[in-house]
Order: C-alpha cells, then sequence, then structure tokens
C-alpha cells in the first residue's frame, strides 16, 4: 500500500466566461494556498521580454514543477542574478476557448500537483544502502 502524502496544497478555480458570435472565452485563474511541506509554489513559469506597450515582462506557463525544481527555482519573481529566468508562483491565470477546456486543465493541474506530493513524500523516506569502506586503513571485524 502506498504511503500517504505528507505534503499537500488546496487548488481553487476561479472562471469568468464570455460568449461571441463564433466561439467563447473561459479565463481561469488557479490559486494554491495552504500548503502543507513545503511552500506552494507548485506552477512553474518562464518570464520573457516586457511586452513593450505595457512595459510588462511576460510570463509563460510551463507546468508544474518536479520535486528537485522545487529547490532549483525561486518564488514569484526569477532571480535577477541566476542564470535563467524560471521561477514558481502560487497562482495562475489562463484565458481558453471554453468551459470544457477549463475543466480538463483544472484536472490535469491536480493530477500532476498530488504527483509532486507524492514525490516529495516519497523523498522524506530515505532507505539506507550498504555501506562500502574507501581508502585505508581497513577496518577489523
Amino acid at each position: 500500500m502506498a504511503t500517504p502524502p505528507t505534503c499537500g496544497v488546496t487548488l481553487t478555480p476561479h472562471r469568468a466566461t464570455a460568449g461571441y458570435p463564433f466561439t467563447d472565452a473561459c479565463r481561469l485563474r488557479v490559486t494554491a494556498t495552504d500548503p502543507v511541506g513545503f511552500d506552494g509554489g507548485v506552477f512553474l513559469f518562464r518570464r520573457g521580454p516586457a511586452d513593450p506597450l505595457t512595459g510588462e515582462p511576460l510570463d509563460t506557463l510551463i507546468g508544474v514543477p518536479s520535486a528537485v525544481e522545487l529547490a532549483d527555482y525561486p518564488l514569484d519573481a526569477p532571480d535577477p542574478a541566476g542564470p535563467n529566468l524560471w521561477f514558481r508562483a502560487d497562482v495562475f491565470e489562463v484565458d481558453l476557448p471554453s468551459e470544457w477546456h477549463a475543466d480538463q486543465l483544472f484536472d490535469a493541474y491536480q493530477q500532476q500537483v498530488l504527483d509532486l506530493c507524492n514525490a516529495l513524500t516519497a523523498l522524506q523516506s530515505l532507505a539506507a544502502g550498504t555501506p562500502v569502506r574507501v581508502g585505508a586503513p581497513e577496518l577489523g571485524p
């Protein structure tokens, strides 16, 4: 039986829809709150160049970081002195063509965040390996 996750976070979807003559639009915002066992930055972004009209940076949602990437990428904004422009956040917002697409995306992110929580739980259970003596002197029995 699998060990239940010791890490967790609450994901809350927020939606707004608008109808157009030939299509609909659905804005989905997902917030991650009340994290347990980590800081809650479960959405990975890459910062691009600033928008020439607004001067605001363009951030692209990449997905959910792996357990290793939680330590690799800072929370809320990229490190200006760092080697890359990746960062994590506890919220994302996207515009989609329908509520069905919003449901599908939210379901996919729920599963990816659960996978992250399961990985963080697994990493907390270290198993001892076989000791190996390196160098001299040999230890006696």
